[in-house]
């Protein structure tokens, strides 16, 4: 798996993860090392911009969700796969 987070005037480097990706995995070897968090903090301030990943169960954990919540405002989850044929159908009738 390839990882890398983005946003206006900040990105993340790419991490490559060889095989599965769980809770201790996405917590220790991507959030933290790729220091999103901080570059997301330095940039905009603490608590003053939003995380937002899909419904993966890494993801959503109780133990990723807290870890996170602790550090910047996470948005509700996508689904890990989105059952619409488009973004645009998905947007639609999501009401946006």
């Amino acid at each position: 798996m390839i990882w890398g987070a983005i946003a206006h005037d900040v990105q993340t480097d790419l991490i490559i993860i060889n095989g599965t990706v769980n809770t201790e995995c996405y917590i220790h070897d991507i959030i933290k090392k790729s220091n999103v968090i901080q570059l997301a903090n330095s940039e905009y301030g603490e608590f003053k911009w939003i995380f937002q990943q899909d419904g993966a169960r890494p993801h959503t954990s109780k133990k990723t969700l807290t870890y996170l919540k602790q550090r910047c405002n996470v948005l509700d989850p996508w689904p890990p796969i989105l059952r619409f044929k488009s973004n645009r159908e998905f947007m639609v009738n999501y009401g946006y």
